[in-house]
């Protein structure tokens, strides 16, 4: 009796999650390629820097390389007490260009949305935009992005993408980048706007202001927050700028330490969202993969249940590659077979192990405790 109820929740989570993967796909296909809007606004671009010496000037090289008006660009970098020499880099590059305006924190504020925050009230634009410090962001991200502010719009979320290694370490990372960057465009074109991605981001000044930005309280508050704060209070309409020319780069984890740090600390704002039903549909995936896994493991002691764990992994293993091939041809990105294959091996166990210990981990990021 426990094995047959035990099917029939699998057949259930499996077909939820195939639905889920269809509502992705046909939320891409509700995007718009390319936005119409032809203003010219003058722009701030936020970007918090801690301990970037690394990165920061080809990251700011690329932001004034634009075929914006420069005129009608402001910079606003935040040194978030960084303790190399990122603040001295700064400083040249503000010397030579007077667009680029440098807010510097002796102490850090303890979070990256707090240092965005110090960034807005120096900014000036009618727009804002944000990257990360390591990324790279191409020569038409600025007039691309902008272009999708009709009226009606107040926040717009853009594709993030890794930039190509050697290792199939890197080809997996950039595998599972383009299925989060897939999933956030597709559920936005949808309406149910959950993930987004601060590398890459537009919005009105007006409506962070209207709903208080970030917050302060919470100490997972960050990109999402806002875009589910816009959202749900009205402040305007969400949208994802599905082109490829506004696509923004960064470099990968690099090991596999790194990598798992990252993803915990992802995993770890789950839950902390103004609209309720975001988190029921969370946990209903998350169950999804825990039975998934319980029924892959089960089958050493229960072979009957082996069929129907094949089953659900093969529909899961074709809906996710239709899934990410329909975000590749958007975003102009190859879905290798072997590395995807190599991917769904690691796939459940993965979720189910970040998600859940995301949620009990104290973390770390740059020598700064942040939860």
């Amino acid at each position: 009796m426990i094995v047959t109820i035990s099917i029939v929740l699998l057949g259930c989570s499996t077909l939820y999650y195939a639905l889920f993967l269809g509502k992705v796909r046909n939320g891409l296909r509700r995007l718009l390629p390319r936005g119409s809007y032809d203003g010219k606004p003058l722009v701030s671009v936020l970007i918090a820097a801690r301990d970037e010496e690394r990165t920061i000037e080809a990251c700011l090289r690329s932001v004034l390389d634009q075929d914006y008006p420069s005129d009608l660009i402001e910079i606003i970098v935040v040194n978030d007490a960084s303790s190399d020499n990122t603040g001295t880099i700064l400083g040249h590059i503000a010397q030579n260009h007077a667009n680029v305006h440098v807010v510097t924190l002796e102490e850090s504020l303890g979070r990256k949305p707090l240092a965005l925050s110090a960034a807005v009230k120096e900014s000036r634009g009618e727009f804002l935009l944000t990257t990360d410090a390591d990324c790279i962001v191409p020569r038409t991200w600025i007039s691309g992005m902008v272009r999708y502010f009709q009226p009606s719009i107040a926040f717009v979320a853009g594709p993030v993408g890794e930039r190509e290694g050697p290792s199939m370490f890197s080809k997996l990372e950039r595998l599972e980048f383009l299925g989060l960057i897939t999933t956030a465009g597709g559920l936005i074109g949808a309406n149910r706007p959950i993930i987004c991605n601060g590398a890459n981001l537009a919005y009105r000044k007006s409506a962070f202001l209207s709903v208080q930005g970030y917050g302060e309280t919470d100490p997972w508050s960050d990109d999402e927050t806002l875009m589910s704060r816009i959202q749900s209070r009205h402040a305007g309409t969400v949208t994802f700028a599905a082109d490829s020319a506004v696509l923004v780069t960064t470099s990968s984890a690099n090991t596999l330490r790194s990598f798992i740090r990252q993803r915990l600390r992802w995993s770890a704002k789950t839950g902390h969202y103004e609209d309720p039903t975001i988190l029921l549909q969370l946990v209903a995936l998350y169950f999804y993969f825990l039975l998934l896994l319980t029924f892959v493991i089960g089958s050493f002691w229960a072979p009957a249940v082996l069929p129907w764990a094949v089953l659900s992994l093969l529909t899961k293993g074709w809906t996710e590659y239709l899934t990410l091939r329909a975000g590749g041809r958007m975003f102009r990105s190859d879905v290798p077979v072997i590395p995807f294959l190599i991917a769904e091996l690691f796939h459940v166990p993965y979720i189910v192990v970040t998600a859940a210990v995301g949620q009990f981990v104290s973390l770390e990021w740059k020598g700064r405790k942040i939860i």
